[in-house]
């Protein structure tokens, strides 16, 4: 249904003269749902899906031509996922709503939701058909008249709701009848200014018509209803009320009949309405701005083309566009389309180069962009070659690896960090099951921030300090000790930047020879290693075109050893000629890709950085604070109910990474433990170790007493009373081995 303005109106009033620090959580959570409902229904006709980007005189792209403000259509959709955010944030609240921490996170919202109502009204102008007054029913003197029905109805026949309902509608009939004068003066007081009249859109005017005939004593009679219809609005409407849609035939009794037939529902309009708030379009989603920034922002590692770029958005599902899809890459015109991938995302896609009409490249936002291969599709029948292209175009884009952004990377971290600390805070020990499924959802994060944490050695100090965080956080969480789980980090942007199903052909090697320096011997082998062919003693000048023209023989694509990055190799594509080699990214093979991306979260700790331990100079403790802090995890837990002796044995397992959860010299193995990793004690506070034991005493399968009062320990025994105790039951086993010494014969 479309949207009402004079509801709209009284819910911004209501948003505005609330205090964001006294709303209470449900309220706030109610406002904001309606604000949902509100921007959904909001009906704002299509932005362009072809866009010629402005140009400057030297026919180059210019943003700055470029309109600043988002289209009413991309704000309606940036309000809808900012209300979609707001409802989460309220639900993944886990504090009680008098915490303070509580309290900040609903006045935060509050906030934001008050300066958001703002836009809601801006954008809600643009919608196509709102509506401008309350219904009957839902008007003051309706409201007031549906009350009394309903308390008659109460006390004729009780809580029967079917029984109810007849008597209600004949008391909002009657009731209609007799307040019309009335109910036409609230919603559409008379006036003269012609400004100030408002014109109705053929929505309002058929709700109006609906509940007027709705109201008539007589339904059989159609012409007469029509009729009467008729004569209702263009008597409103002569005394100055409203003006009637410019509509031909709208004061006309023969329109009204046709209107009654249709049920007062006009199929097309319906329909456009129903098409308008759908699922958001390409460019909703995926504004010309944000495409060009992609493009640009992309172009560190690809040159992006700005000679006059089209930019088409393939929302259609047409011949059109399908066109469009198979002229990329062989057409004089610089198209850039932007297209669904599988999954449901924008992506962009571009010719690579005006050299290759086979080439494509694939963009996301904040992604590292990627060539593959695309075949004209030749002896195809239109449709069916756009829809392979298409395939092919949107496997690349879920390939696509993270941008590398160590500052979002950094934060998106400490956010989970921030999430599991709330999250054993909340639920830990008594409800595993809520923190259970938190820290799925923790985990599937890690897995997901993972891919922008390039491998060793790369990206500098600022990823060095992210591997170092991914590392501490799987730890905290006990998630590099599930010894099958793998991590898959980032490739720096220039590696596999050629899709992995885009073998090349073939390799070129270049080897030196012994004695003569202006020589190279030429191998063109497959890339599996196995040997081609051989061209000895070239001179190095006329090496390159001897290589290529030799190439080609074995196939259109072939390859060069990278530098730069250990594993691949560079890819070129041929010409026809088999003289030229055009650049087209770096090529890795699906396994090698693995072999240099995969990593089990247990091996986290042990990662070099450039030949040193990833960690060097980066601890919180030394390897000796560490394990003696991790014997006196002993004392922390079990208090004062051990001896020395069982305090030392424990102390011992525990410096070895095994933490006995209950001691039984006589019987150590059959003891209930948990693994107790180095990593944490040397890397993280003492608060967040605390959290780390907390959770395994939560799983450990103790009973519940015992775990209670092993987590309470946890959460507040003294940690320097804990060294005391068991440097002292150390003490005493020196004391007592040295006195045993003294007293043995000999």
């Amino acid at each position: 249904m479309p949207i009402n303005k004079r509801t709209l109106n009284e819910l911004v009033s209501q948003v505005n003269m609330t205090d964001p620090q006294t709303i209470d959580r449900r309220t706030l959570a109610r406002q904001i749902s309606t604000a949902l409902f509100m921007a959904q229904e909001t009906a704002i006709p299509f932005d362009s899906f072809t866009v010629k980007v402005p140009t400057s005189s030297d026919g180059r792209s210019d943003m700055s031509l470029l309109d600043p403000a988002p289209t009413p259509r991309h704000r309606r959709h940036q309000l809808i996922q900012q209300y979609q955010r707001m409802q989460g944030a309220l639900n993944d609240l886990v504090e009680p709503e008098s915490s303070l921490t509580s309290k900040v996170v609903v006045t935060n919202i509050a906030r934001a939701f008050q300066n958001s109502v703002k836009v809601l009204k801006e954008v809600s102008e643009h919608d196509q058909e709102s509506v401008a007054f309350l219904p009957f029913t839902q008007s003051a003197i309706g409201r007031k008249n549906l009350a009394r029905a309903i308390a008659l109805a109460k006390q004729q026949v009780g809580m029967r709701p079917m029984e109810a309902r007849p008597i209600i509608d004949a008391e909002m009939t009657l009731a209609y009848q007799e307040d019309l004068q009335k109910y036409l003066d609230e919603q559409f007081p008379v006036t003269g200014n012609d400004v100030a009249r408002p014109r109705l859109n053929e929505r309002e005017t058929l709700i109006l018509a609906r509940e007027f005939y709705e109201a008539l004593d007589d339904h059989g009679d159609l012409e007469k209803a029509a009729q009467s219809i008729n004569a209702f609005l263009v008597a409103s409407a002569r005394d100055m009320r409203f003006d009637l849609p410019l509509i031909e035939g709208v004061a006309t009794p023969e329109y009204w009949q046709q209107r009654i037939v249709e049920g007062f529902e006009n199929a097309p309009l319906r329909e456009s309405f129903n098409e308008l708030i759908g699922a958001p379009t390409l460019r909703d989603r995926l504004p010309v701005e944000a495409v060009l920034r992609t493009l640009i922002d992309a172009g560190k590692s690809t040159e992006f083309n700005n000679i006059e770029p089209t930019i088409h958005y393939l929302d259609t599902d047409s011949q059109l566009d399908y066109e469009r899809l198979m002229k990329l890459g062989n057409t004089e015109d610089n198209l850039v389309l932007v297209f669904q991938d599988e999954r449901g995302r924008p992506a962009i896609a571009t010719e690579h180069s005006a050299a290759s009409d086979n080439l494509i490249r694939v963009f996301r936002p904040e992604h590292n962009p990627m060539i593959v291969s695309s075949p004209r599709g030749t002896g195809q029948e239109l449709e069916e070659a756009a829809q392979n292209r298409l395939a092919i175009l949107s496997d690349a884009s879920d390939n696509l690896p993270p941008s590398f952004n160590p500052e979002k990377t950094a934060e998106k971290l400490s956010k989970l960090e921030t999430r599991w600390r709330n999250a054993v805070k909340a639920h830990l020990p008594d409800d595993t099951v809520t923190f259970g499924d938190q820290l799925a959802s923790i985990q599937t994060g890690i897995r997901e921030v993972a891919k922008e944490v390039l491998v060793p050695g790369f990206g500098g100090d600022a990823n060095k300090a992210n591997l170092q965080k991914l590392t501490k956080l799987c730890a905290l969480t006990g998630y590099s000790e599930l010894r099958s789980t793998k991590l898959t980090l980032g490739l720096p942007a220039f590696v596999g930047s050629r899709s992995s199903a885009d073998r090349p052909d073939s390799e070129i090697v270049f080897t030196e020879r012994p004695g003569e320096p202006e020589k190279c011997d030429i191998r063109i082998r497959r890339p599996e290693g196995e040997t081609l062919k051989v061209i000895a003693a070239v001179q190095k000048s006329e090496a390159n075109p001897k290589a290529i023209k030799a190439a080609v023989e074995f196939g259109k694509t072939t390859s060069l050893a990278n530098r730069a990055f250990p594993v691949g190799m560079v890819s070129y594509e041929i010409d026809d000629l088999g003289t030229k080699a055009l650049s087209a990214g770096h090529w890795l093979s699906e396994d090698a890709r693995a072999r240099c991306t995969e990593i089990h979260t247990s091996a986290l700790p042990f990662l070099k950085w450039k030949g040193e331990p990833l960690f060097k100079d980066n601890s919180y403790r030394d390897a000796d604070e560490a394990s003696r802090l991790m014997a006196s995890t002993v004392a922390l837990l079990h208090g004062q109910t051990l001896d020395d002796q069982e305090a030392t044995v424990a102390g011992d397992h525990a410096m070895s990474e095994t933490l006995m959860l209950t001691i039984d010299l006589d019987d150590q193995f059959g003891s209930k433990r948990c693994s107790l990793p180095t990593t944490i004690y040397e890397q993280s506070t003492l608060e967040d170790i605390r959290r780390h034991l907390i959770q395994k005493i939560s799983y450990s399968g103790l009973d519940e007493n015992t775990k209670k009062v092993m987590c309470d320990r946890a959460a507040e025994a003294s940690w320097e009373a804990a060294e005391y105790r068991m440097a002292d039951a150390y003490e005493e086993l020196e004391r007592q081995e040295r006195e045993m010494e003294r007293m043995a014969p000999g």
